[in-house]
């Protein structure tokens, strides 16, 4: 059996939600508006999240990224892209809306992408392989 070395994270102050889903749910918003806006399709965004910053992200944090690529850049960066990014502070509408619609991903067949029903099994499945592939070459990059 496959045993995962957790790695805890020291919080040093108590706020609302795990470090990690607060992480996700700033990518999140992003990905939510740009979808709303069209600017792309959900499987292109997908595509862009997988092979750009979450490809790092399996072997480095966002503050390694960011000295390898300079605070300079970053910030002159996050200075033109910032103020133009989504900074709402509930959920997006069109999740809103899906959600209202019945549409909550795998788990009732369309999310983001429609599932066929008698495959979520093997969906979920094949999500898990990959995770348990990951975590055990995660290892080497400790």
């Amino acid at each position: 059996m496959f045993q995962s070395k957790k790695q805890p994270v020291k919080v040093l102050k108590d706020v609302p939600g795990l470090v990690a889903n607060r992480i996700m749910q700033g990518v999140a918003r992003e990905v939510f508006s740009l979808i709303e806006q069209g600017v792309a399709e959900p499987a292109d965004i997908d595509k862009a999240l997988k092979f750009g910053p979450a490809f790092r992200y399996a072997t480095t944090g966002q503050l390694e990224v960011t000295d390898f690529g300079g605070l300079d850049i970053w910030c002159t960066v996050g200075d033109n892209l910032l103020k133009v990014m989504d900074n709402s502070q509930r959920a997006n509408n069109l999740l809103r809306q899906k959600v209202s619609e019945g549409k909550l991903g795998l788990k009732s067949g369309e999310g983001f992408y429609k599932y066929a029903p008698e495959k979520a099994p093997e969906i979920r499945k094949h999500f898990m392989k990959k995770l348990i592939k990951q975590l055990k070459v995660s290892d080497y990059y400790a």
